[in-house]
């Protein structure tokens, strides 16, 4: 088993879902469940992100969970990096067709700036 990292700063961000009310019958929506909680990296540092999904508890039929937008946003769907860190990279790569080795080293040292 992995061991956990340990981040010296790491910011922690909450993540609760735009909408407040039901889009069917406009009740004001209750809190469910903790959809995720995980660290990302950023280029400004580690992240700790908790997201919160919403229910409606007057549609019975409707199984319908709320998320934030902003929170699925952060990082792709199974990556530790972000979105921003993944953007970079795509950019060095392919824009300015650095090899991997490069691409290593230049990300590697925008994180140390932070």
């Amino acid at each position: 088993m992995r061991k956990t990292k340990q981040y010296q700063q790491i910011e922690k961000r909450r993540y609760l879902p735009e909408e407040t009310h039901c889009a069917v019958c406009q009740t004001r929506l209750k809190r469910y469940a903790t959809l995720s909680q995980r660290t990302i990296i950023t280029l400004s540092g580690a992240v700790e992100i908790t997201h919160i999904g919403y229910r409606c508890p007057n549609c019975t039929e409707s199984k319908r969970v709320y998320r934030s937008a902003r929170a699925d946003a952060q990082a792709l769907l199974g990556f530790t990096f972000g979105t921003d860190i993944v953007a970079l990279v795509g950019h060095l790569k392919l824009s300015q067709h650095k090899t991997v080795d490069e691409v290593h080293t230049l990300v590697n040292e925008r994180l140390k700036e932070y």
